[in-house]
């Protein structure tokens, strides 16, 4: 009897062991596991200071959200020129013909800067015909709340870049119109100007 209570004895002991081997390993991965399912900050930088975007843009007109930070400037052009990209609708931003070389890595003025991302960026603008204020996103397989950019219900017409996309709205429907990469639409399908709440980059 006594060697099949020690028997049992080192089963049990062992299983705590590894029950406690597991729940340490799982404690060592889970700040890595948490921070890839993080979406980027609402922080920007923007004129020399650090502003809010969930709060306010504070006179900015175009914002860049990506995973190394993010930036904001006063118009379109310079944000566009920041990332790498092309003018909405124009020849070369079709397909990205200029950027899908560079596929994880973005060129951008002030150095290379190394990206899990598409190589160019679903922008979102509040006016028709890619005007008024805009926000771009690059990185991929994140799910980005517009609220907490304060584009939440703005969006007038848009730009894919290189990479398949899907625009969702508070009720999670999708967007009825092709969001495929290269696709540029200058107006919303109908009834859904401002109503776009969600942007998911594949």
């Amino acid at each position: 009897m006594r060697p099949l209570i020690a028997l049992a004895a080192f089963v049990a002991g062992a299983a705590l062991v590894l029950a406690a081997t597991q729940t340490a390993f799982a404690l060592r991965i889970a700040p890595d596991d948490a921070a890839s399912s993080r979406p980027p900050s609402s922080i920007a930088t923007y004129d020399g200071r650090a502003i809010d975007l969930s709060v306010s843009w504070e006179g900015a007109v175009a914002c860049a959200i990506t995973d190394q930070g993010n930036a904001c400037f006063d118009t379109s052009a310079e944000r566009d020129a920041y990332m790498g990209l092309a003018a909405p609708g124009t020849a070369a931003s079709k397909g990205d013909s200029t950027t899908s070389a560079l596929e994880g890595t973005i060129a951008r003025v002030g150095g290379m800067v190394p990206m899990v991302a598409c190589a160019s960026s679903v922008r979102l603008y509040d006016g028709t015909s890619f005007s008024g204020t805009s926000v771009a996103f690059s990185s991929r397989n994140t799910l980005f709340n517009l609220a907490s950019y304060s584009f939440a219900g703005k969006t007038s017409s848009f730009a894919i870049g290189a990479c398949n996309a899907q625009l969702y709205d508070s009720a999670s429907a999708s967007y009825p119109g092709s969001t495929s990469a290269g696709v540029t639409a200058a107006s919303m399908a109908s009834g859904w100007n401002n109503r776009v709440t969600q942007v998911f980059i594949f």
